[in-house]
């Protein structure tokens, strides 16, 4: 698992806010091979928060808005939670964060 970025409980109740999430409880997401996951698990459901360890703001919002747009046009896609003031990305410790509706299921290593 890609784990670079360790939260701490402060840091997710924040980012959490800004979606208009109440946070019970969060875990390390594995899988993965360039970004560090969580799942974060709210009053209102599941989510996955992701930390881009790799990626600008902007190249995160523009993947964002791709997202949003499959989502419009029923595409079957990763489904985005935007943000309470608009927009879709916010950032911690100066690395962009998306905040995606959790998807029961299980990581495959390899493909065949």
């Amino acid at each position: 698992m890609a784990r670079y970025t360790q939260l701490e409980e402060n840091e997710v109740r924040k980012i959490a806010r800004g979606y208009g999430l109440t946070p019970l409880d969060f875990e390390p997401l594995a899988g993965g091979a360039a970004n560090s996951s969580y799942v974060l698990r709210t009053g209102q459901g599941r989510y996955v928060l992701t930390i881009f360890e790799e990626k600008t703001l902007d190249e995160v919002i523009s993947i964002g808005q791709r997202l949003m747009l499959l989502e419009y046009y029923n595409f079957p896609t990763t489904r985005l939670l935007p943000l309470i003031g608009g927009g879709v990305a916010t950032v911690c410790r100066d690395k962009p964060v998306l905040v995606k509706v959790y998807v029961t299921g299980q990581v495959c290593q390899e493909l065949n």
